[in-house]
């Protein structure tokens, strides 16, 4: 018996050194740009995702890079559990879940043209514009991408791209030079997943994004972004595809952001 009471003992303490706090809830809401997350309970902890702001690759317009507008319809839920945003030929759904938000993309290739396996396009997400910053995410120091051994900091503004890709880049430019590396030079660092990660200034919180599909990793743009370059190629004129991604905003390091996006994917 009492060897038993021991084990419950061990088996309790065991679970108490385990468990953690669920994370704080997250809701939805609107900005000029597109739609935003933050924790309930503690506003100033909010990310921005500006749906869109850069096409790659022949996706709409031929040529490596186009600008995209943001001035599309969107709502979000009373509850802000759920929102949306409705572009030409994009659609993007939003879900809040226990651990981020889910997204869904739903693309129509409505140009005149196919789109090649490398076509893309940048969703930003930040901390807002400058009036309105997350002063805990609104910095470049702590920017985190997935290399060949693992989370790697992001240290530049340049393009990692998708090792993957990188012959069928290459094919378009054997330099890794397109009409966009003036402003995004190509790193020599390959990109292993569509994810970037950032902590907060004072460690307490992680913000992330991460797309299923996608071409490159980008940031530290002025708004101190982070940009994943969602795969929405190859795609015939007329034909349609769904490319899932997902927010994260969690009190905890970048360790448990790459855990969630392993699970989530």
């Amino acid at each position: 018996m009492k060897r038993l009471a021991a084990v419950l003992a061990l088996a309790t303490l065991a679970g108490c050194e385990t468990a953690r706090p669920s994370d704080p809830p997250l809701e939805l809401f609107e900005w000029e740009r597109g739609l935003a997350v933050r924790a309930r309970g503690d506003t100033p902890m909010a990310m921005y995702l500006w749906f869109w702001e850069w096409s790659l690759f022949e996706t709409q317009e031929r040529g490596d890079v186009s600008a995209a507008r943001h001035d599309w319809p969107r709502e979000v839920a009373p509850d802000g559990r759920s929102g949306s945003v409705s572009a030409e030929g994009f659609a993007l759904r939003a879900r809040v879940v226990d651990d981020g938000v889910e997204l869904e993309l739903a693309v129509e290739n409505r140009s005149d043209h196919d789109w090649p396996e490398e076509a893309a396009i940048i969703a930003c997400f930040s901390p807002g514009p400058e009036d309105s910053r997350t002063f805990e995410m609104g910095h470049h120091l702590k920017t985190y991408l997935v290399g060949e051994h693992g989370l790697e900091r992001f240290q530049d503004r340049a393009m990692h791209f998708n090792a993957a890709l990188l012959p069928r880049l290459r094919e378009r430019s054997p330099e890794l030079h397109f009409d966009f590396s003036n402003r995004w030079a190509s790193s020599p660092r390959s990109s292993h997943a569509g994810l970037l990660l950032r902590e907060s200034l004072s460690g307490g919180w992680t913000s992330g994004v991460a797309w299923e599909e996608w071409v490159a990793v980008q940031a530290h743009n002025p708004w101190l972004c982070m940009h994943v370059a969602t795969k929405v190629g190859p795609l015939a004129r007329g034909a349609s595809k769904t490319v899932r991604g997902k927010l994260f905003l969690f009190p905890g390091d970048r360790a448990e952001g790459l855990k969630r996006f392993h699970r989530a994917f």
